[in-house]
């Protein structure tokens, strides 16, 4: 990637860099870390990531989403049963 490119691209590795800082931060809170804590972790930011990718696809295309709620708690569900 070139200056320019990563100039375009600064707010999405901002993003995937805070991910990271925070997900580094929330590990270090907890005394042991392994693969239920990883997952319980991912669980619960899955229902919100699913939401904002979903928002962030409805605005992209030029529509506005009201029905943000009923989502929500489709994807509350889904998640609390698998």
């Amino acid at each position: 990637m070139n200056l320019i490119q990563i100039k375009r691209q600064s707010w999405n590795l901002a993003i995937i860099l805070l991910a990271f800082v925070l997900g580094a931060w929330r590990i270090s809170q907890l005394p042991q870390f392994g693969a239920y804590e990883a997952r319980t972790f991912v669980l619960g930011i899955l229902p919100i990531a699913l939401l904002s990718m979903g928002q962030a696809l409805i605005i992209i295309g030029g529509g506005i989403n009201l029905a943000i709620g009923a989502e929500a708690v489709l994807i509350n569900c889904l998640s609390a049963k698998y």
